[in-house]
């Protein structure tokens, strides 16, 4: 799990260049569950509340399901293995199809934007790392254009 969270934070640096398409290269699984955590994300932010750890999960039939990490983890990657260890059992064991995980990130230093990233994976389809940069001008939360970067499966890779 520790290598799946560095591999993580690799990959947002390393990526192949991103695509700024309106729709990216998700399928409409993927769509719906970035819509969903696009919006839970959002309105945290515009409520001046910093995001919380989560995920959304697909399961087999379209329900979709949120998790949280627990509160009794102090320490983000403590709370991102477990979170990853839920996921990848519920992967392993063909209880869902897809997922989107939201890890918050810390600004980038030198930048006045802020990114909000988000993990989306799919059984038989492809892992997009999608970044969304927002910044706050006057009273209100400006979010900028979506970057989509496709990266190897972890989750339910072969």
């Amino acid at each position: 799990m520790k290598r799946l969270w560095q591999s993580l934070l690799a990959l947002f640096v390393t990526a192949a260049p991103a695509t700024t398409a309106s729709d990216g290269p998700l399928s409409p699984n993927q769509q719906l569950l970035l819509a969903k955590a696009e919006n839970t994300v959002k309105n945290y932010i515009n409520a001046e509340k910093p995001y919380p750890l989560f995920a959304i999960a697909m399961h087999n039939n379209g329900e979709v399901e949120s998790l949280l990490a627990s509160d009794e983890f102090n320490d983000k990657k403590q709370a991102l293995v477990a979170l990853l260890g839920e996921l990848l059992r519920r992967a392993k064991a063909k209880e869902i199809k897809a997922n989107v995980l939201v890890v918050p990130m810390d600004p980038i230093p030198g930048f006045e934007q802020k990114p909000a990233a988000f993990d989306i994976e799919e059984r038989g389809g492809k892992r997009i790392l999608v970044l969304i940069p927002y910044q706050k001008k006057g009273d209100a939360w400006v979010f900028g254009k979506k970057e989509y970067r496709e990266v190897p499966p972890k989750l339910f890779a072969p």
